[in-house]
């Protein structure tokens, strides 16, 4: 195929998927408009890129397998955690029509993975195309609406990186993993069986948020684990890791697995994560630290210590410094480390969330940046998709021309 033919195709693909991402974050698709306009710019974008992508898949046992884990893993979940229903509509009709939407999203968004993953291998090493791969789709199939919706609030935004960005981060990992041992449509199979089982599924793993996105992280690396270790075994010639190689990823992958179930353990202990987004209690607490609040009974709270407790519409973590009765009923009296007067008001006890169990330094900067992006540039994350997809196609159209240039003139 001719390939200036190419690029024009994957542009134009391109340019399909930023216009349903458009018109979906313009709130242009509403009701069935939503059912049949997306969908249709999708297999629009499956349709172009068919016949460029490489098809060669290994046995679609291997997605088969990976998806029957990921699912054994949710039950699990669930029978630890509890249930809950399902938000799909799971009647017949439903299913059905759940699934005649979704089929055209897997079918595009996997094949332009391919296509993409394809083009980047031409001048980017194996790491940098993994990452770059799944920064990008991460990119694509985040909600852009639920970001701009909390961008008043850095406790609900460190909410989204954990349970939205965080796990869809690595499960783009994950998948761009599975495509490279075992082909587009093993990814293609593995979201749809994951997809349907959802749709299907009378209930669901009820868990709060800090935990999902945690566990759910948890699972895709242990994904992107037997990934690896299923197709070196197979032997599918697109695994291009060495024996060394293949043992620091997995070392690499179990360590950061400890860190996810150390924190696992931490949530599950009724631990909840705010971030801190004033200087009040410096220098103990800064701006940017994530603080991990347990909940404790106000009896149980004493002078000195560090409590966060809830004031109209925000949250404080100040410490205290009296402890009032008053008829039998306990009243807190609070002031940061940083400010010279008492805070006004006393604290009740339905006010009080709990004491400060421990503080993670600077981390929470990140929710703070989005935060900050949100309220002084709320069109951002679009011009980042914008721009990543129109970077993208320009390197695409022309971006040998560029090298082969700079080579020439430069010797680079």
């Amino acid at each position: 195929m001719n390939t200036n033919n190419t690029k024009y195709r994957v542009i134009t693909a391109l340019l399909l998927v930023l216009a349903s991402k458009l018109l979906l974050y313009a709130g242009l698709l509403k009701g069935y408009s939503a059912y049949v306009v997306q969908p249709f710019l999708w297999f629009l974008a499956f349709f172009i890129l068919f016949d460029i992508v490489d098809r060669k898949s290994a046995t679609l046992y291997i997605s088969l397998l990976l998806a029957s884990i990921n699912i054994g893993a949710l039950m699990v979940i669930g029978i630890i955690s509890g249930w809950g229903l399902n938000s799909y509509d799971t009647s017949i009709y439903g299913i059905v029509l759940n699934i005649l939407r979704i089929t055209p999203y897997v079918l595009g968004l996997e094949f332009l993975r391919a296509t993409v993953f394809q083009r980047l291998r031409s001048y980017k090493s194996l790491d940098r195309s993994i990452v770059l791969v799944a920064a990008l789709f991460t990119v694509i199939m985040v909600s852009l609406s639920k970001f701009v919706l909390s961008f008043s609030d850095e406790t609900i935004m460190l909410k989204l990186i954990i349970s939205s960005l965080l796990p869809m981060f690595s499960l783009n990992l994950f998948l761009s993993y599975l495509l490279l041992g075992g082909g587009v449509w093993n990814t293609v199979s593995f979201s749809l069986t994951t997809y349907v089982f959802t749709f299907i599924a009378p209930v669901l793993p009820n868990i709060p948020w800090y935990i999902e996105g945690i566990a759910y992280t948890a699972i895709y690396l242990i994904l992107i684990m037997f990934t690896i270790l299923i197709l070196g075994e197979v032997g599918i010639p697109r695994i291009e890791l060495k024996k060394n190689t293949l043992t620091k990823r997995i070392i690499g992958i179990v360590s950061y697995l400890s860190i996810l179930v150390v924190l696992l353990l931490i949530f599950a202990g009724g631990f909840k994560p705010f971030v801190i987004a004033s200087g009040s209690m410096e220098p103990n607490i800064n701006i940017g630290d994530i603080v991990l609040v347990q909940p404790t009974d106000i009896n149980e709270i004493k002078v000195g210590n560090i409590i966060a407790y809830h004031v109209s519409n925000r949250i404080v973590v100040h410490r205290v410094v009296e402890v009032l009765n008053n008829n039998g009923k306990i009243y807190l009296k609070t002031k940061g480390d940083a400010n010279l007067d008492a805070d006004p008001g006393l604290v009740t006890e339905r006010a009080v969330l709990g004491k400060i169990a421990f503080t993670i330094p600077r981390v929470g900067f990140i929710a703070l940046g989005f935060q900050y992006m949100m309220v002084n540039y709320p069109f951002l994350l679009p011009a980042l998709i914008v721009g990543s997809l129109l970077l993208y196609a320009i390197l695409a159209l022309v971006g040998k021309d560029i090298r082969k240039y700079m080579t020439w003139r430069w010797g680079i």
